[in-house]
């Protein structure tokens, strides 16, 4: 299953902010946004108090419940989406327990209207982070900004801030923003939360004697050339006709930090000019395999007749726990033979096997 945070607070605390930080940062690939679900309800036609109706206690628990049943749908097809496009992490704006500070009775009366356990809601969930609203840190700049559906004053939103943090605050991987230091503080808090989610590697690569018996869900072209060998992996790559990338692997085996960032065609072009002698182009199919997906390289040119299977795992433990479908045969793991990294093959060409 694909991870998943939440990040939440009371209103104007700059988490539409900090999420476009995260977008820019690493654009649509490994990282999936699921939306605002109230936002979305009431950009699809429900009434906006304050705008279009009297905001009232009453309005408030007729729509708590179109919220969470949402919430728990657009979780599910985003999980789904995740699993398609091979993301790492969700990252959902606001999560299933929100409504908890919204009913009058908090979230006890919250879990007993939905028959929800907390524990297992908090366990949803990898990481919470809160981000402290301005109402309560910098009152003077609290407003409308970035949600134009925004409805609560400002005493309401300190109430709504401190009640959010209340609900989520038994969740062991609570994280609070604070908004004191300004803006850049608190996108520069959230991208290095995030980071370890998605700046990382666990994965384990096979030597395949044959292309498996099997059927791929997707097939893109990749090449790949290598502008640096100082112990750091640094890459520019294309994939298909129209994504290209700049990224870098550092560490060795199992584990390894890997970033990596969209780039614009003209910029490829001139780094790749750099890569002379250091380049792989491999055809790569995607497989789906229960929770897995397979990536399974058959590589071209100097490295033909080399095809890999690697595979990426949400931590070392259930990297370690897996074993190979039967239906892939005459496979021989080489996560920890150097020779095999995409930077080794790219450089010194294909190893000599041991017969």
């Amino acid at each position: 299953m694909v991870k998943k945070i939440v990040v939440t607070g009371g209103p104007c605390g700059g988490k539409s902010t900090a999420l476009e930080a995260i977008q820019q940062r690493y654009g649509s690939g490994r990282v999936l946004f699921v939306p605002e679900v109230a936002t979305a309800l009431f950009k699809g036609g429900f009434p906006v108090p304050g705008r279009d109706i009297r905001y009232s206690q009453e309005w408030q628990d007729a729509f708590q419940p179109a919220v969470y049943y949402a919430q728990l749908s657009i979780e599910a097809i985003y999980e789904l989406k995740a699993r398609e496009q091979r993301a790492q992490l969700l990252i959902c704006d606001r999560g299933l327990l929100d409504g908890a500070a919204y009913v009058q009775g908090g979230l006890p009366e919250y879990v007993e209207l939905f028959q929800l356990n907390k524990e297992e809601v908090y366990a949803r969930y990898e990481q919470v982070v809160h981000f402290e609203s301005t109402a309560v840190c910098n009152p003077v700049a609290y407003g409308a900004q970035g949600n134009e559906n925004r409805y609560e004053p400002i005493e309401r939103a300190r109430y709504l801030d401190h009640r959010i943090r209340e609900v989520w605050g038994g969740h062991p991987a609570h994280q609070f923003i604070s908004g004191k230091s300004g803006i850049q503080s608190v996108i520069a808090r959230a991208l290095s939360i995030v980071s370890p989610f998605v700046d990382r590697e666990v994965e384990r690569k096979f030597l395949l004697s044959a292309f498996p018996d099997c059927v791929p869900d997707d097939t893109v072209i990749i090449r790949q050339g290598y502008l640096m060998n100082n112990g750091l992996e640094m890459r520019v790559r294309q994939k298909g006709e129209q994504e290209f990338f700049l990224g870098f692997k550092a560490g060795q085996d199992l584990e390894r930090k890997d970033w990596e960032h969209p780039i614009v065609d003209e910029q490829f072009y001139e780094l790749w000019s750099h890569t002379e002698g250091r380049r792989i182009i491999k055809q790569r199919d995607y497989v789906h395999w229960e929770d897995y997906i397979f990536e399974i390289d058959t590589y071209q040119d100097d490295l033909a007749g080399l095809i890999t299977l690697e595979c990426e795992f949400l931590d070392t433990e259930s990297a370690h726990k897996f074993i190979l479908p039967a239906w892939i045969q005459g496979a021989t793991e080489v996560t920890y033979d150097s020779r095999f990294k995409n930077k080794n093959l790219a450089e010194y060409g294909l190893p000599a096997l041991k017969g």
